[in-house]
């Protein structure tokens, strides 16, 4: 009886053991630390090679710039990312049609200026309005402060995106040159004179001045001959064409210079490994600075570095008075255009004249 009972006792152990663990080993359980699962980006490629379209030819300084940025990149990402810049003109296409390219998926992206766009956004001409910028910080603050609106543009209807701002920056006011020293505002609106735009011309004329849209070609010959007697150019273009010998003098105006940055394709742009694209953004950064320091250098010293002593010229700089009359004498032209752009032309006015000067 008793091993009887010794038995039912082991089996009602064993069996409530099985039920609910009592007394049961307990179970073995792996404790090696285990690998966590990394979400993997999707339509990462194994690597990236694209054709940066741009507007310099490769002796440039800043495409030397973009060149030597473009390397630090690729090393930086291990040769992951490679970015080779080259010229509209080697590609065989113009700077308007990149635009189309990069939003097709030709190209993965392209440096651009506000003409590009005009055409179809012509609000983006508020880069190239004389008296809007009276100093280059002033010209920066607008370029950045506006980026949100072209952001907006690029987006809605060119289905392109400008971020990160790889290698950005505004150009340096545009300057007159002219064959004389510029000593008062009445010598200004005295002359016949030289503008690239459409909407120079408009303004200049505005003011009674007499002013024709020049190709840039024939520029050099127009200020020889006398059929203008000055040019409103930037420096870099004036010393690439020997203006010193005709025009040596010049005199920054309250006129911005335009910018240069590039737009991206969003299904290229996307497609890049997050840790690959802050490595982008940090040089795209020091690259806008290298730029920047480029143009503010040439407007320190009055000519363009490539060229030497030959091309370098005289200033002959608007006072504060006469700065602040050619400004006011401005802002008329300046309000015709916002009227005739409508409300897209406001949204980007508004903000610019509220920056601080």
């Amino acid at each position: 009886m008793k091993k009887f009972s010794t038995l039912l006792i082991l089996f009602c152990c064993i069996f409530h053991s099985l039920l609910a663990g009592c007394g049961a080993p307990t179970e073995s359980k792996d404790i090696s630390v285990q690998p966590i699962p990394i979400p993997q980006q999707k339509n990462v490629p194994a690597n990236v090679k694209w054709t940066w379209g741009g507007i310099y030819n490769a002796t440039h300084p800043i495409a030397q710039n973009h060149s030597a940025a473009n390397a630090r990149l690729q090393k930086l990402t291990a040769n992951y990312f490679q970015i080779t810049y080259t010229n509209y003109d080697t590609l065989g296409y113009s700077g308007g049609h990149g635009i189309n390219l990069v939003r097709e998926g030709v190209f993965a992206m392209w440096e651009t200026v506000p003409m590009y766009l005009t055409l179809d956004s012509p609000e983006m001409n508020i880069y190239h309005l004389m008296g809007l910028c009276t100093s280059y910080d002033q010209a920066e603050d607008m370029f950045y402060a506006t980026k949100p609106l072209r952001s907006e543009i690029y987006d809605n209807d060119h289905r392109l995106i400008i971020d990160p701002s790889y290698g950005s920056f505004t150009y340096p006011q545009q300057a007159i040159f002219t064959k004389e020293p510029l000593t008062d505002i009445q010598s200004f609106l005295d002359m016949k004179i030289r503008h690239n735009t459409a909407l120079g011309v408009n303004q200049l004329s505005s003011l009674g001045i007499t002013a024709s849209q020049i190709p840039w070609e024939d520029t050099y010959q127009s200020l020889k001959d006398g059929q203008v007697d000055a040019a409103i150019t930037s420096i870099s273009a004036a010393a690439s064409n020997d203006f010193q010998e005709i025009t040596p003098y010049y005199t920054v105006l309250p006129a911005c210079g335009g910018y240069a940055e590039s737009v991206f394709n969003v299904d290229a742009h996307f497609s890049i490994p997050d840790d690959t694209m802050t490595i982008l953004n940090s040089v795209g950064l020091e690259l806008s600075a290298m730029n920047r320091n480029f143009w503010m250098t040439q407007m320190e010293q009055g000519s363009d570095t490539r060229f030497g002593s030959k091309n370098t010229f005289s200033p002959s700089p608007l006072s504060e008075a006469m700065a602040a009359e050619l400004t006011q004498l401005l802002k008329g032209s300046i309000d015709d255009w916002a009227q005739r752009i409508g409300p897209e032309a406001n949204k980007f006015l508004s903000m610019a004249q509220n920056l601080s000067n």
